[in-house]
């Protein structure tokens, strides 16, 4: 079990929280009840017990009491400390400066989402071919069989004695290296759009299939289908523009204020 830590505060608190929210004390840092929520807020993927949020707190006391200790010792000010401390620094205000300026840009419209649609097609197709499929499954042979009976005859037929419970299924996309065995994707490839599959066995469950659309291999994809990745695509590159013109700008008018001086001529430049 590892536990994450290097996201709590490490230093003073200004506002010291009142004494029934504090967790665990070293020096004049503190753990209070709300940062340890935050922590077990994280571990989602597994039920905690108190043998963990014990083993947690004890590994905070440990760090935060040899972090103390290293300070005692002066070592804020030893210069490999230093210069880490600036690496470090030089990197969240870049990441924050980026996060304000690029808030500030607005999204793409849809008029400019349909342009790039339009103009980029070519970009937007599928790579390989797609099946979207519904499916259906059971333990039980004769219930998809009913199922597949009602489904060529596209109305409900009257259950049979043992055919009442409902049947698992869903809608699912399939490509050709998606998992499924080869004999069962050139059987679901064959299908005609509305056409139900026979029964397959798998794993040890009954399957049956139904074919809702075919896109084949270098088709064009769908407005609707691509329209939030255009979107997404559009946002990053008026992303990286931004970037290229804040950076140059501000380094034109660094240079013109003699705040930067190059001493090495660029590669190419006489």
């Amino acid at each position: 079990m590892y536990f994450c830590l290097s996201w709590l505060h490490y230093g003073c608190r200004s506002d010291a929280p009142p004494a029934s929210e504090v967790v665990a004390r070293v020096g004049e840092r503190v753990l209070t009840k709300a940062e340890l929520a935050v922590w077990e807020a994280a571990l989602q993927s597994e039920p905690l017990t108190n043998e963990m949020r014990a083993a947690f707190v004890h590994r905070w006391i440990e760090e935060s009491a040899v972090a103390l200790a290293a300070r005692d010792r002066g070592l804020t000010d030893d210069p490999w400390v230093a210069a880490r401390v600036e690496e470090i620094t030089n990197q969240l205000v870049q990441a924050r400066l980026w996060e304000i300026e690029l808030a500030a840009l607005p999204n793409p419209t849809i008029v400019e989402i349909r342009r790039c649609y339009q103009d980029r097609q070519n970009e937007f197709i599928w790579k390989q071919t797609r099946l979207v499929l519904d499916y259906w499954k059971s333990d039980k042979w004769a219930q998809l069989e009913t199922k597949a009976q009602e489904l060529s005859r596209k109305r409900s037929l009257q259950p049979q004695p043992g055919e009442l419970e409902p049947i698992a299924g869903g809608r699912l996309e399939a490509f050709e290296n998606s998992g499924l065995a080869p004999e069962i994707w050139a059987a679901l490839n064959n299908l005609r759009e509305g056409q139900v599959s026979r029964i397959f066995n798998i794993d040890g469950s009954y399957y049956l299939f139904q074919l809702v659309q075919r896109n084949k291999a270098g088709s064009p994809q769908n407005f609707e289908a691509v329209r939030d990745l255009i979107a997404a695509v559009l946002k990053e590159e008026s992303h990286k523009r931004r970037i290229a013109e804040f950076t140059l700008q501000i380094i034109e008018e660094m240079r013109k204020q003699g705040r930067i001086e190059i001493k090495v001529a660029y590669e190419g430049e006489n």
